[in-house]
């Protein structure tokens, strides 16, 4: 069975995942020294919400329109909204790989409320607007 799971650690530092830098997170270094690491480099404006969908489309920040987390709405100067998952027109990397057959885990990467279908499961980000509106699919319900 092939399976890749992203974890989204926004604004965690590299020293405390990767160099165990004063802090024991034993579950999440296991998955790191089970896991492929990369260094990335960060788009411009460097900023969470366009970083991650850099990251997992592809396309830059004028590409995908995205340029932090608020936005002003079309026509005025007044009013704004917050960047979620239906503002990425580009399909993700883990859309693509569902869609190719894998199964895929998403937890916690921006923006990813409203989630959209995957093959596998996802856990929304802190942009999700709520408890009521969390969104966690159940995963015994759902086979995975």
């Amino acid at each position: 069975m092939r399976r890749i799971f992203f974890l989204g650690l926004d604004s965690a530092p590299p020293k405390i995942v990767y160099d165990n830098y004063g802090v024991e997170l034993n579950n999440i270094r296991e998955i790191v020294e089970e896991s492929e690491r990369y260094i990335l480099r960060t788009c411009y404006p460097p900023i969470t919400i366009p970083a991650w969908m850099v990251m997992f489309t592809g396309k830059s920040p004028g590409e995908l329109g995205i340029y932090g987390f608020r936005h002003r709405k079309i026509g005025g100067i007044e009013g704004d909204y917050i960047v979620n998952s239906n503002h990425v027109a580009y399909p993700t990397l883990w859309e693509t790989l569902s869609r190719k057959g894998y199964n895929v885990g998403i937890i916690g990467v921006p923006p990813t409320y409203p989630p959209k279908p995957v093959k596998g499961f996802m856990i929304s980000d802190f942009t999700t607007p709520g408890p009521k509106k969390l969104y966690m699919a159940t995963l015994a319900e759902e086979g995975n």
